[in-house]
């Protein structure tokens, strides 16, 4: 119903992969997603994109503004946070302070970037006293909970209203909601909990791929509730053009799904583009006129 319209984005999850250190992949995944980011816009959409080193370090060194231009898109970009890349081994069981550096440090480097504050992130997502360290850090939305360990998810996560998790101990706890937890939790939408990577658009691309993605976004349309914030979000990575190695065959699928599906459902008020950002300031929104 257009009485509950769902929030929808593209996030994009960019990985710590080495070969960004260097120019030709640096460029390579850049200039692909800079031609996404241009279809996206001619479908009046928006994507939030969540980076880290080295991609953001080389787009500094090499002086691209890449994410600048994201920005002023209208774009949101945010943390994608592989914890064991900043904090070691054993990372379910350090200290709190040792995740508040590492977060710290990267938050700084994005932000001393795109000359803005960011306050998404991904990741970290079996560390118990996550929320602790991102409150401390200046972090306030989280997205694409996973377990590590299995790549799926729980059945409390395949919703479309976001919550404030009670805590972060068990899979329990973050579906719990606490009114007064610092940490907005924002739903990718009703998934099939059974599927690895639940909100990953499949690979290779092809409608095999996106029949999958429209099931899920046409199971979220249906749980949708009037009177509250609803949100749906699909999330892809740069290296995922590669399979097959056809970039232009994977860009007219993803055009004819925004043609298709996307199009008419924003047209008939059911879908509306927003960032995660978005969604979190029109929770708040929410929770206020309550």
């Amino acid at each position: 119903s257009a009485e509950a319209p769902l929030y929808f984005s593209v996030v994009v999850h960019i990985e710590p992969a080495e070969w960004y250190s260097e120019e030709e992949y640096y460029f390579r995944d850049a200039d692909r997603m800079r031609r996404f980011a241009e279809m996206i816009v001619s479908h009046g959409g928006k994507m939030t994109i969540q980076t880290q080193p080295p991609f953001i370090e080389t787009s500094g060194r090499l002086g691209d503004p890449f994410h600048q231009e994201m920005l002023d898109l209208g774009f949101e970009v945010a943390l994608h946070f592989h914890e064991d890349e900043y904090v070691g081994k054993d990372s379910d069981n350090l200290p709190v302070e040792t995740y508040v550096e590492a977060m710290s440090s990267l938050k700084f480097t994005i932000e001393n970037t795109i000359g803005t504050t960011i306050a998404n992130w991904s990741g970290a997502n079996t560390y118990v006293d996550i929320w602790n360290a991102a409150f401390q850090v200046g972090f306030k939305t989280n997205s694409n909970y996973k377990n590590r360990y299995t790549q799926t998810s729980a059945p409390g996560f395949a919703v479309v209203n976001p919550w404030r998790p009670a805590g972060a101990e068990n899979q329990d706890a973050r579906i719990a909601h606490d009114p007064d937890s610092p940490i907005i939790y924002i739903p990718s939408g009703v998934y099939p909990i059974h599927c690895t990577r639940l909100e990953a658009v499949p690979r290779p691309y092809g409608y095999e791929a996106f029949d999958y993605v429209t099931r899920a976004l046409s199971s979220s349309l249906e749980a949708a509730t009037p009177g509250m914030v609803n949100t749906f979000y699909v999330t892809i990575h740069p290296g995922d053009f590669l399979i097959p190695d056809d970039d232009d065959e994977d860009f007219r699928v993803w055009e004819a799904w925004f043609t298709e599906v996307i199009d008419p459902l924003v047209d008939t008020g059911h879908l509306e583009w927003a960032t995660i950002a978005e969604m979190a300031a029109a929770f708040e929104a929410w929770e206020a006129g309550q």
